[in-house]
């Protein structure tokens, strides 16, 4: 295999590769590195925490890969995370991509952690409105991207707790025409912990998810708009949650700079309450790898205050 082509194939391998770097290739073996460091200066737009430093990302991972031959690459990736002076493990994982795409089984994010398509920083809106987690220790999942055509699917076997049976299978499936990319994602899964009602506590819920997406590209812009909903359910049969999202962004590219706007309404119709929630930013790439930006972020919820990072 090129060695273009090896570094994609193991590309393919990372949950995420925006900031990955080949560090090592010889002998068919491939080794890169990942990594996010952003630290933000920062008030909150709940009036909570005001102008103060937050660590928004500080994160590291390797992943490794060996051409097998047939255009067909196995590996395995790992990623740490570090937050109160501590440091965690974030993925873990195997799998093998070609031209089929990527198959990867362990510890990461399913397909609907990938649904979203604002272009915030810090003060975003909800594109998921789904009580479920998108990821766990026990992930299996595939993604096959055809130039115009692309779709996934992932399940999380259990919680790899063997105190309770949590379980979910998402998906999406998109096409791209002509600056035009439209997605949609669906999911369902079982949710056991601790929900506060006023009957008590609910432990256990059924949970579907679905979000429309889509994206347009022209010239120097950027568009996309959002259709989120979700529902949860009581062993019992009761409704637990019902709510849909809707948002809308958009992005204008020249040179260096990028600038963005965005604004989503939650509503909760359970309750028949809506929240909405905006930015507005400038950034600055002073390479791929390294930005700046200052945002502005906005809520119309009850006490809310304008909020800001720069970072």
């Amino acid at each position: 295999m090129k060695k273009t082509l090896l570094a994609l194939a193991i590309t393919g391998l990372f949950a995420t590769t925006a900031q990955a770097a080949s560090i090592y290739e010889k002998d068919g073996v491939s080794i890169d590195l990942t990594g996010d460091v952003e630290v933000q200066l920062r008030s909150d737009t709940d009036g909570a925490n005001k102008n103060y430093i937050n660590i928004d990302d500080a994160d590291f991972g390797f992943a490794m890969g060996y051409d097998i031959g047939h255009n067909l690459t196995v590996g395995s990736a790992v990623t740490f995370s570090g937050e109160d002076g501590k440091v965690s493990l974030g993925d873990a994982y195997v799998g093998v991509s070609g031209d089929f795409g990527a198959l990867t089984m362990g510890k990461h994010a399913t397909i609907l952690d990938d649904a979203g398509v604002a272009g915030d920083y810090a003060f975003g809106f909800d594109t998921i409105v789904s009580d479920a987690d998108f990821s766990g220790k026990q992930v299996i999942k595939y993604k096959g991207d055809f130039d115009t055509f692309y779709f996934g699917i992932a399940t999380i076997l259990n919680s790899g707790d063997k105190e309770n049976d949590d379980s979910s299978v998402d998906g999406n499936i998109g096409v791209r025409v002509a600056g035009l990319d439209l997605a949609l994602f669906a999911g369902a899964g079982t949710v056991t912990k601790e929900w506060v009602e006023d009957s008590g506590i609910v432990e256990t819920r059924d949970i579907n998810s679905m979000v429309l997406q889509a994206t347009y590209s022209i010239n120097h812009f950027d568009l996309g708009a959002v259709y989120a909903t979700s529902t949860s359910e009581n062993t019992d049969g009761t409704t637990a949650s019902d709510k849909d999202a809707i948002s809308a962004s958009v992005g204008y590219t020249m040179d260096k700079w990028n600038f963005g706007l965005g604004y989503g309404v939650v509503t909760d119709n359970e309750d028949d309450t809506s929240v909405g929630t905006g930015y507005g930013n400038v950034g600055y790439s002073f390479t791929s790898l390294v930005h700046a930006f200052v945002e502005l972020g906005h809520s119309d919820a009850d006490d809310a205050e304008l909020g800001y990072a720069a970072g």
